[in-house]
């Protein structure tokens, strides 16, 4: 839902994002500046084509209890994908202090983790600190649909793995995680900006009524106190609301 009075334009950029262009009064509220970004989702195909003209640079934490499968999966994202692994671990406790800590770009688990398995350590990172993450599971043990998988697991692969499965889920799994943290951003902004331009309306309305001024009146009174007081213009409402007696 688009906030009243905003004005929402989006344009495309050469590296393929895009960006929010809201008006100079919701700047106003906000207290920034009025360009943001914004960011569509994308489809495998375009990951690939824009894997092919920026190459990632992503840093994995690799949680599996075997170490001849965590051997073999270090060796197919470094050696052959050229990615970083920051870390290794062998049960979910471990994960769950290690992607904490490290912040990786993405998390590459087992299901089976020990002790517990993979999924509900998974959520408590998920309830800190949101990863992109990739499951690795035996053939049907996983169903990507169930509510059981906690949300953040954007690929799963099957045991064992091979070389030419990796990199595409890696590189789907955390373009869709990006995609997806910048909806959610900017759904923020906008709950924020309806939010604002509520206050707005019942400023205004407390001053036309109070004072019998017209409504651009009182708009251009409330711009110019916000400004000279080098506050936001929903402070400023909002302080109104609150009873400050304030000269505009």
């Amino acid at each position: 839902m688009q906030a009243p009075g905003c004005n929402l334009r989006c344009r495309g950029s050469a590296e393929g994002e895009r960006f929010l262009e809201v008006s100079p009064l919701v700047a106003l509220l906000r207290g920034e500046s009025t360009w943001g970004y914004c960011s569509g989702f994308y489809g495998e195909e375009d990951v690939v084509s824009r894997q092919a003209s920026k190459p990632l640079s992503l840093r994995i934490v690799l949680a599996e209890a075997n170490a001849a499968a965590r051997r073999d999966l270090t060796e197919i994202v470094e050696r052959k994908l050229g990615y970083q692994v920051i870390a290794q671990v062998t049960s979910g406790l471990e994960m769950v202090r290690v992607v904490l800590e490290t912040d990786p770009d993405l998390l590459l688990f087992n299901v089976r983790l020990p002790p517990l398995g993979g999924l509900q350590p998974l959520r408590q990172i998920q309830r800190r600190q949101p990863v992109a993450a990739v499951a690795l599971s035996h053939e049907r043990e996983v169903k990507p649909q169930s509510r059981a998988v906690p949300t953040g697991v954007f690929g799963y692969l099957n045991l064992p793995v091979a070389d030419y499965q990796l990199g595409p889920i890696l590189q789907v799994a955390w373009f869709r995680a990006r995609d997806m943290h910048a909806l959610q951003e900017e759904n923020r902004h906008l709950r924020e900006d309806l939010h604002m331009h509520k206050v707005l309306e019942r400023a205004k309305g407390l001053l036309m009524s109070g004072y019998c001024w017209s409504e651009d009146e009182v708009l251009h009174r409330l711009v110019r106190g916000a400004l000279s007081r080098r506050t936001s213009l929903v402070k400023l409402a909002q302080d109104i609301l609150d009873g400050a007696k304030i000269p505009l």
